[in-house]
C-alpha cells in the first residue's frame, strides 16, 4: 500500500486503531503513484503470468480486476463482499474469503477486512489443485463471454423483435 496518509484510511490511524507496526505487519511501496501503472494493453499479459488473482478488497463498485481476471481465465482468491464477491461467487469463479466489517472513519460506509488465515488457505487450495484452478479460471471465462459485445447485441435485437411481433399481434 502506498505510505501517505491521504483518503478514508491514513496510515497513522490504521497503525494506531489495529496496533499494526511498520515492517511487520504493513509493507509499503515507495513508488506506488498513478504513474507506476501498467498499460491497458499491457493487463491481460500480467493476469495470464498468475496462479490466482487475490482480491481481498473491502469493497467495490464493480470490480474491475475481478472482471478482467475472469475475462482472461484467472480464478480469485476474493472478498465475499461487494459487487466483485457476488459477480465471482455467481460465476463459480475462485474461492471466497469471510473477514470482519469495519466502518470507514470518515464515511461510515461499511467495508470488509479479510480473515488472513482464510485467505492463505484458500490460496494453498488453488496452488496445490491445479484441476480446481483450471476449473476456475474456466467458469469465470465463460461467465464473462456470456456478456461480449456480440452476444449481448443478439440478446437485446432477439427481446426487440419479440416485442415489436407481439405489439403487431395486438395493433
Amino acid at each position: 500500500m502506498p505510505d501517505n496518509p491521504q483518503g478514508d484510511w491514513p496510515v497513522h490511524k490504521l497503525e494506531w486503531q489495529w496496533g499494526l507496526r511498520r515492517e511487520r505487519d504493513l509493507f509499503y511501496t515507495p513508488e506506488h503513484g498513478p504513474k507506476a501503472a501498467l498499460s491497458p494493453d499491457d493487463v491481460p499479459t500480467l493476469y495470464q503470468l498468475w496462479d490466482c488473482l487475490l482480491y481481498l478488497s473491502g469493497g467495490e463498485g464493480f470490480g474491475l480486476p475481478a472482471w478482467e481476471a475472469m475475462c482472461c481465465g484467472l480464478p480469485a482468491v476474493y472478498t465475499n463482499y461487494s459487487a466483485h464477491g457476488e459477480l465471482l461467487t455467481r460465476a463459480e469463479a475462485g474461492l471466497p474469503v469471510g473477514g470482519l466489517l469495519q466502518p470507514e472513519v470518515g464515511s461510515c460506509l461499511w467495508r470488509m477486512i479479510a480473515d488472513a488465515p482464510q485467505a492463505v488457505e484458500a490460496v494453498l487450495r488453488l496452488y496445490h489443485d491445479n484441476n480446481l484452478r483450471q476449473k476456475l479460471g474456466a467458469n469465470g471465462r465463460a461467465f464473462a463471454h456470456q456478456f461480449a459485445p456480440d452476444i449481448q447485441v443478439q440478446r437485446w435485437h432477439s427481446i426487440f423483435q419479440s416485442i415489436m411481433s407481439s405489439t403487431s399481434a395486438v395493433s
